[in-house]
Protein backbone atom coordinates (compact mmCIF):
# COMPACT_ATOMS: atom_id res chain seq x y z
CA UNK A 1 0.00 0.00 0.00
CA UNK A 2 2.57 2.24 1.09
CA UNK A 3 4.58 1.64 -2.65
CA UNK A 4 0.94 2.65 -4.64
CA UNK A 5 0.57 5.64 -2.44
CA UNK A 6 4.44 6.81 -3.25
CA UNK A 7 3.86 6.02 -6.86
CA UNK A 8 0.34 8.13 -6.98
CA UNK A 9 2.39 10.91 -5.24
CA UNK A 10 5.22 10.46 -7.95
CA UNK A 11 3.46 10.62 -10.75
CA UNK A 12 1.18 13.78 -9.31
CA UNK A 13 4.67 15.61 -8.98
CA UNK A 14 5.39 14.19 -12.70
CA UNK A 15 2.34 16.51 -14.35
CA UNK A 16 2.62 18.89 -11.89
CA UNK A 17 6.24 19.81 -13.35
CA UNK A 18 5.33 19.60 -17.05
CA UNK A 19 2.45 21.33 -16.32
CA UNK A 20 4.32 24.23 -15.30
CA UNK A 21 6.84 24.30 -18.28
CA UNK A 22 4.76 23.94 -21.16
CA UNK A 23 2.70 27.25 -21.84
CA UNK A 24 0.69 28.07 -24.39
CA UNK A 25 -1.22 30.72 -25.88
CA UNK A 26 1.66 33.42 -25.66
CA UNK A 27 2.17 34.41 -28.76
CA UNK A 28 5.57 36.46 -29.50
CA UNK A 29 3.62 39.57 -31.02
CA UNK A 30 2.11 39.64 -27.06
CA UNK A 31 5.66 40.15 -25.78
CA UNK A 32 6.60 44.09 -25.42
CA UNK A 33 9.92 45.17 -25.46
CA UNK A 34 10.92 48.13 -23.30
CA UNK A 35 14.21 50.07 -25.13
CA UNK A 36 17.38 49.38 -23.31
CA UNK A 37 19.99 52.30 -22.86
CA UNK A 38 22.59 50.15 -22.12
CA UNK A 39 22.30 48.74 -26.06
CA UNK A 40 21.60 52.37 -27.39
CA UNK A 41 25.10 53.09 -25.75
CA UNK A 42 26.77 49.76 -27.18
CA UNK A 43 25.37 50.01 -30.49
CA UNK A 44 26.72 53.58 -30.51
CA UNK A 45 30.22 52.73 -29.71
CA UNK A 46 29.79 49.61 -32.12
CA UNK A 47 28.87 51.50 -35.17
CA UNK A 48 29.69 55.04 -35.17
CA UNK A 49 32.68 56.55 -36.84
CA UNK A 50 36.18 56.95 -35.12
CA UNK A 51 36.13 60.41 -33.20
CA UNK A 52 32.80 60.92 -33.29
CA UNK A 53 31.47 62.10 -29.86
CA UNK A 54 28.11 61.86 -28.20
CA UNK A 55 26.71 62.75 -24.96
CA UNK A 56 24.98 60.54 -23.00
CA UNK A 57 23.18 61.46 -19.80
CA UNK A 58 23.36 58.32 -18.04
CA UNK A 59 25.66 55.10 -19.46
CA UNK A 60 26.04 51.91 -17.79
CA UNK A 61 29.44 52.80 -16.25
CA UNK A 62 27.80 55.53 -14.70
CA UNK A 63 26.80 59.34 -14.56
CA UNK A 64 26.44 61.36 -17.53
CA UNK A 65 29.23 61.55 -20.18
CA UNK A 66 30.74 61.94 -23.48
CA UNK A 67 31.74 59.22 -25.38
CA UNK A 68 34.37 58.96 -27.84
CA UNK A 69 34.55 55.77 -30.27
CA UNK A 70 37.81 54.66 -31.01
CA UNK A 71 39.57 52.00 -32.76
CA UNK A 72 38.07 48.03 -33.66
CA UNK A 73 39.62 44.82 -33.33
CA UNK A 74 39.35 41.14 -32.73
CA UNK A 75 38.51 39.22 -29.72
CA UNK A 76 40.69 36.50 -28.32
CA UNK A 77 36.89 34.87 -28.47
CA UNK A 78 36.95 35.74 -32.37
CA UNK A 79 34.32 38.59 -31.62
CA UNK A 80 34.44 42.20 -33.59
CA UNK A 81 35.02 44.48 -30.72
CA UNK A 82 35.62 47.92 -30.45
CA UNK A 83 37.21 50.34 -27.75
CA UNK A 84 36.04 53.65 -26.62
CA UNK A 85 36.85 56.47 -23.95
CA UNK A 86 34.53 57.60 -21.75
CA UNK A 87 34.83 61.31 -19.90
CA UNK A 88 32.46 62.31 -17.55
CA UNK A 89 33.46 65.53 -15.29
CA UNK A 90 35.99 64.04 -12.95
CA UNK A 91 37.08 60.99 -14.11
CA UNK A 92 37.90 59.20 -17.73
CA UNK A 93 38.33 56.22 -18.97
CA UNK A 94 38.52 53.17 -21.81
CA UNK A 95 35.79 50.78 -22.34
CA UNK A 96 34.85 47.95 -24.57
CA UNK A 97 32.61 46.57 -26.40
CA UNK A 98 31.91 43.65 -28.53
CA UNK A 99 29.51 42.17 -30.97
CA UNK A 100 27.75 38.99 -29.62
CA UNK A 101 25.05 37.05 -32.30
CA UNK A 102 25.22 40.59 -33.84
CA UNK A 103 23.91 42.58 -31.02
CA UNK A 104 26.44 45.29 -29.54
CA UNK A 105 27.12 44.53 -26.04
CA UNK A 106 29.29 46.42 -23.13
CA UNK A 107 32.02 44.62 -21.46
CA UNK A 108 33.23 44.74 -17.73
CA UNK A 109 35.86 47.89 -17.12
CA UNK A 110 39.46 45.90 -17.10
CA UNK A 111 41.76 49.08 -15.77
CA UNK A 112 40.32 51.82 -13.03
CA UNK A 113 38.79 54.96 -14.32
CA UNK A 114 41.91 57.71 -14.14
CA UNK A 115 41.17 61.24 -12.35
CA UNK A 116 41.05 64.26 -15.20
Amino acid sequence: MPARIFLVLFLLALIGINGCAHQTGMSPDALIIAPNPENEFAQFVGEAPIGTQRMFSSTPYGSAATVIPGIRYMSGLGQECRLATVVETKRQFTICVCQDTGVWKTAPLIFEPTPR
